[in-house]
């Protein structure tokens, strides 16, 4: 009778595991989609953000600068726009980058473009969640 006790419990003890490692699965795969929308969510806000503070720059541009004679050519998977006015080539890009690499990308471009280059950098006012 010992012997059936304790093969009882024995088979217990491995259908609780059995159901144990799958709830522990199921969780795993909860929280992997869990990162996953939030990661989704933080791309589709600061895409948000880089909208309204791209129309906003693009707006108090000099109006010289938007006539009619403005030939966009553009990109907007990579959020690159150029713009032709009178033989000069203008390249506007928009994204966003920690506030820890702003320097760094800075002298990356200023090295690039020989100088030539002219950078508006704006915040995100309220943090976005990791």
């Amino acid at each position: 009778a010992d012997s059936s006790g304790s093969a009882r419990q024995s088979s217990m003890l491995e259908e609780m595991e059995t159901l144990i490692n799958g709830k522990e699965s199921e969780l795993q795969e909860l929280n992997s989609f869990r990162e996953n929308l939030q990661r989704d969510y933080n791309s589709q806000i600061e895409l948000r953000y880089v909208l309204e503070k791209s129309r906003a720059f693009f707006d108090e541009a000099d109006p010289e600068t938007r006539g009619a004679r403005n030939d966009p050519v553009g990109d907007t998977e990579n959020g690159s726009v150029s713009q032709r006015l009178d033989g000069l080539r203008f390249h506007f890009i928009t994204g966003t980058i920690l506030q820890e690499e702003r320097a760094r990308f800075e002298r990356m471009v200023f090295r690039s473009t020989r100088g030539n280059c002219l950078m508006k950098f704006s915040e995100i006012e309220n943090p976005i969640e990791s």
